[in-house]
Order: C-alpha cells, then sequence, then structure tokens
C-alpha cells in the first residue's frame, strides 16, 4: 500500500510528497493547492501570499467606505450634532427617503461582503501561519 502513494496510476509518474492528482489540470498538484472552477487551474501554494493581500485590500477597501456611510447614514437617520447635513444636500425634500433608503442598502450590502471577506482571510492566515490546509493531517491526501 506504501508502494501506491508513491505512484500515480493516472499520470503513470512519480507522486511526489504531499501531492495529489487533480482532474481539473490533469496532472498532480501540491495538496496546498486546489482547483478553481473560475480560473480552470489549480491555485494555492504559489500564490496564496497574493490572495491574503488581495484579501486584506478588499478589507480595506470594504471598511473604509464603510465607515464614510455608516456617518452618513446616522446623519440622515436623524444626527442632530453634525454641523454639515447631507438633509441640506438634497434638492427636493420628497427624494430624502430615496436616498436613505440608498445608503441603508449600501452599508448593508458592505457588512455582508465584510461577512464574507473576514472568514476568508481568517482561513488564509491561519493556513499560512500554521503552514497546514484542509487537504492534509489524513483528510484528503491521505486518501488519495
Amino acid at each position: 500500500q506504501h508502494r501506491q502513494r508513491d505512484f500515480c496510476f493516472r499520470t503513470e509518474a512519480a507522486r511526489p510528497p504531499r501531492a495529489r492528482f487533480s482532474p481539473i489540470c490533469g496532472r498532480l498538484v501540491q495538496c496546498m493547492d486546489h482547483d478553481c472552477v473560475w480560473m480552470a487551474q489549480c491555485i494555492g501554494e504559489g500564490n496564496q501570499r497574493s490572495f491574503v493581500a488581495f484579501l486584506l485590500a478588499a478589507l480595506i477597501g470594504i471598511a473604509l467606505p464603510l465607515v464614510g456611510l455608516g456617518i452618513a447614514v446616522l446623519d440622515l437617520y436623524g444626527g442632530q450634532g453634525s454641523t454639515l447635513s447631507w438633509r441640506s444636500a438634497l434638492p427636493v425634500r420628497v427624494w430624502q427617503p430615496m436616498w436613505q433608503r440608498f445608503a441603508l442598502l449600501i452599508v448593508l450590502l458592505k457588512v455582508a461582503l465584510l461577512g464574507i471577506v473576514i472568514p476568508l482571510l481568517q482561513t488564509q492566515v491561519n493556513a499560512w501561519l500554521q503552514k497546514r490546509t484542509r487537504f492534509e493531517g489524513g483528510c484528503i491526501c491521505a486518501q488519495l
């Protein structure tokens, strides 16, 4: 059985340690890599640092405007302490509820995006620091 792990019958090649066969690529890939349906290739260990940098940029890009939108929504919904009022910038008072709903919708969408980006970032940073993935530890690599 140990001999079977050292040889890949699909590629008819020696299997390196921590490698598995990828049906998407049709070759042996590192266990750190995973199949990406959208890119139609295996990604992972080679670009994990870039992906973490992308997630950090996305987090900053979502969080900074969210603070500004949050302040605007608080001001629209009755913030009387502000010297600059968004209410005075609106040309017609009738349109005000529409702008309030739009700003609130944008804030809710950004909060939902943060709910996606933060767990992804946490998972990637943990995997990066521990040098382990869900494929290791007897999960998938040991079975292939």
